[in-house]
């Protein structure tokens, strides 16, 4: 699975990780990209 975020491409094998590990990987995922939504909308000072 290859995982794309402002550019910033992350290559991952779900195959290694068990269930647990993959919802905690998209969870994470999914706040990173909230993240990013916000500081893409912050204007330079």
């Amino acid at each position: 699975m290859g995982i794309t975020i402002n550019s910033l491409t992350v290559g991952l094998d779900e195959r290694d990780l068990d269930v647990d590990q993959r919802q905690a990987v998209r969870t994470a995922i999914d706040h990173l990209a909230e993240v990013c939504k916000l500081l893409d909308g912050l204007k330079p000072r």
